[in-house]
């Protein structure tokens, strides 16, 4: 009999992840590609596949009204993103970025995400100062920043 490894899972034990919340996404790209465009004196210049990229992501609030979009950046090869839930009874994170990475997926007609994604639950104004502030100095850290970091 083949046993298989279960995968490890990113999400807190017991949290309920349609919750009343700000919560910081990290999205990368199948096999860390370089798709959505590319990085010209620390601004994100897109490209095709990062203008569709860009473009699903701005409709996240049409298709999820509980859901409103705070700071993002869609870098060549992953996006950071923040994401308010304002309402405790709508759809529950992981029902949001599922959608967002199959809108995209559909849209470019291969395979663009790994699985799954990384999320941090924001938990007061300093720590969402800070996150607001990496997101928008990521462009100028590319060059230093290792994959393993985001």
């Amino acid at each position: 009999m083949t046993h298989f490894q279960s995968r490890k899972t990113l999400r807190l034990r017991h949290y309920n992840y349609a919750s009343i919340g700000i919560y910081f996404v990290t999205i990368c790209t199948h096999q860390r590609q370089c798709l959505f465009g590319k990085i010209d004196d620390s601004i994100m210049l897109l490209n095709a596949h990062g203008i569709i990229a860009k473009q699903c992501w701005l409709e996240i609030s049409q298709h999820f009204t509980h859901v409103q979009l705070d700071h993002f950046v869609l870098m060549p090869n992953h996006i950071h993103a923040l994401l308010h839930i304002r309402e405790g009874k709508g759809v529950a994170i992981p029902i949001i970025i599922r959608s967002y990475k199959a809108a995209v997926t559909r849209q470019l007609q291969h395979p663009t995400w790994q699985r799954g994604y990384w999320e941090r639950v924001i938990r007061n104004e300093r720590e969402l100062a800070l996150t607001r502030e990496y997101i928008a100095n990521n462009p100028a850290q590319w060059g230093t920043d290792k994959a393993e970091d985001y």
